[in-house]
């Protein structure tokens, strides 16, 4: 399939649209459990989760990415690639099932075991449909992606609901959660013998397992700091905090911003990266002068979507807290800080995904290793004495460092491609301050919806103004949407 602007249009708004859909229904599902659930009984539940998710690390150990790449880059050899790697993976479920078996037996709990049967399939049937995932990056085709989130959370809403209400067994529910992941992988293994024309099935092949595992460490490395660097803050929070019972407290204090920053990284920079990624690593092979375009363009995209939420969500701290959190007073510092660094968290995507596709996947585990260590290490400095605003601190400070990290490489590679980013980065600025300024001196006056939509079109007139948009383009990315805009980026 062909790796074109329209392409990257309709698969970011497909994919941003499938996971607002599932956030929605995940949101759901989640409070009726907290709703019908003992607090301990819904903990043993989520911990279990929690470690099933951490362990699956070791199911994947970056392959998922390499394969979007090398599948991207060689698309005759897709579904050869494919077929090893899943022959790849099938091991490493047996060898990480095996070592969570006996992590877990340690702690002895019947309660943990029996959740634990069900959830090792889990950890099976993802591993599986990563397989998929990849492939279908690989040819622009995120939008089976996109129903396939749509039907794994469906399926959870309907068997959970139906075990909740039937029995209230946790096992139960994690029985329908196992049973969800296996729906989910059974789609996709449909629409990739519809839409590939061929059977991925297991088939080890000793030369593309060679060169998927010489390039897996790399990859390997950058997942396990990601995952690492995504339950510091927490964790540290609940063992760090002094005294030792604000631990519980200060975690759900950060909860509060950590919700809304990670939601926000992943319906629009996550999204966004997911469509990106598959053609920047096909034109660092076949155009690489368009691939600075590409780059270009996400960059100062993601930075135009980026700063009217970072300002609006800075200067309505208050009235957010206000109105949807006010048992939550205390977030207010850490909102302020988190919201502040979002511009930073956003534009690590684009760059990390271009580092990627380029074949400096090494330098890119490598900034997230220091990332990872700064971050943990800032956090063990500054919760004793600072608690929730250390841990916020802590987050700017190592998304920071990953941005400066990340485009000093980027801006190394491609050079003088990059000579109209710096007055596209202007005008948006610009448009910026004028939204954030017309939101200062009106939030007393209006409601919380009144003030965010002033300073949406605000914004908005603000970027025709300076033509960061132009209403041709407009008209461009509506007609993409809709399949009938030009296929040239």
């Amino acid at each position: 399939m062909a790796h074109s602007a329209g392409s990257i249009v309709r698969n970011t708004v497909w994919y941003t649209g499938a996971v607002v859909g599932q956030k929605v229904i995940s949101f759901g599902y989640f409070w009726l459990l907290s709703s019908r659930l003992a607090p301990e009984t819904l903990g043993v539940y989520l911990g279990v989760l929690s470690v099933v998710s951490l362990a699956a690390v070791g199911t994947d150990l970056g392959l998922l990415p390499l394969l979007t790449r090398e599948a991207a880059k060689h698309e005759e050899e897709a579904v050869p690639l494919a077929r090893t790697a899943l022959a790849i993976k099938l091991p490493l479920v047996a060898l990480t099932g095996i070592v969570l078996w006996v992590v877990m037996m340690v702690r002895g709990e019947s309660l943990v075991l029996e959740l634990l049967v069900p959830a090792s399939f889990i950890l099976l049937f993802d591993a599986v449909s990563s397989v998929f995932y990849a492939l279908f990056r690989a040819r622009q085709m995120v939008w089976i992606e996109a129903w396939s989130l749509i039907v794994f959370q469906t399926t959870t809403l309907v068997l959970g609901t139906t075990a909740l209400v039937a029995t209230g067994n946790p096992v139960m529910l994690m029985a329908a959660l196992s049973a969800a992941s296996c729906v989910n992988m059974l789609f996709l293994f449909s629409m990739g013998a519809r839409h590939l024309g061929k059977i991925v099935r297991p088939d080890f092949n000793p030369a593309r397992a060679r060169h998927l595992l010489r390039l897996m460490p790399a990859f390997a490395f950058s997942n396990v700091f990601q995952k690492v660097y995504n339950v510091a803050d927490s964790v540290l929070l609940l063992f760090l905090s002094t005294p030792r019972e604000l631990g519980t407290y200060h975690v759900g204090i950060y909860a509060v911003p950590a919700k809304v920053t990670t939601a926000l990284q992943t319906l629009v920079p996550g999204a966004f990266a997911t469509a990106i990624y598959p053609s920047m690593s096909n034109y660092a092979v076949h155009a690489r002068e368009r691939l600075a375009v590409l780059f270009e363009r996400s960059f100062a995209y993601l930075l135009m979507l980026v700063l009217p939420m970072s300002a609006g969500l800075f200067l309505l701290t208050d009235q957010i807290l206000a109105t949807i959190w006010p048992q939550y007073g205390d977030a207010r510092l850490p909102f302020l800080i988190m919201s502040a660094a979002l511009p930073v968290v956003f534009l690590a995507y684009p760059t990390g995904s271009l580092l990627n596709a380029i074949g400096m996947e090494k330098r890119n585990s490598v900034h997230r290793g220091i990332t990872t260590a700064v971050n943990v290490g800032v956090n063990i400095a500054l919760i004793p004495r600072f608690g929730v605003t250390g841990a916020a601190l802590a987050f700017m400070a190592s998304n920071v460092l990953l941005f400066g990290l990340d485009f000093t490489a980027t801006a190394g590679y491609l050079g003088q491609s990059l000579r109209a980013l710096p007055g596209m980065v202007g005008r948006i600025l610009l448009a910026a301050a004028v939204m954030s300024a017309a939101v200062w001196l009106t939030r007393a006056s209006l409601p919380l919806p009144a003030s965010v939509l002033l300073g949406f079109l605000v914004y908005g007139a603000c970027l025709l103004a300076t033509r960061v948009l132009t209403p041709a383009e407009v008209r461009v990315f509506l007609n993409t949407i809709r399949r009938r805009g030009p296929e040239t980026l």
